[in-house]
């Protein structure tokens, strides 16, 4: 397990975050913190799971149910240039 650093800023991200959890997870498992509370642990650990899991990003956003539906734009038809107009 790496050093955990501080000081971390509130939503901060990478290894430094990534070591914390790590440290969290380790004392939780282990029941070094909240002992005479099974359900804190419990529901800690379950926390500490959604923290982890990757949040999209603005460039990436969450795909709606919609999503699965084909994305067209309605265009006209394009217009052929070497038809002859009819006479």
């Amino acid at each position: 397990m790496n050093r955990i650093t501080f000081p971390l800023i509130p939503r901060a991200q990478g290894a430094e975050v990534a070591d914390l959890h790590s440290g969290l997870q380790l004392l939780l498992a282990e029941a070094a913190v909240l002992r005479q509370d099974p359900a804190s642990r419990a529901e800690m650990a379950r926390a500490l799971v959604r923290e982890q899991r990757p949040r999209p990003t603005a460039a990436s956003p969450p795909r709606s149910s919609r999503s699965s539906r084909a994305r067209t734009t309605s265009r006209p038809p394009a217009r052929s240039t070497s038809a002859r107009p009819a006479c």
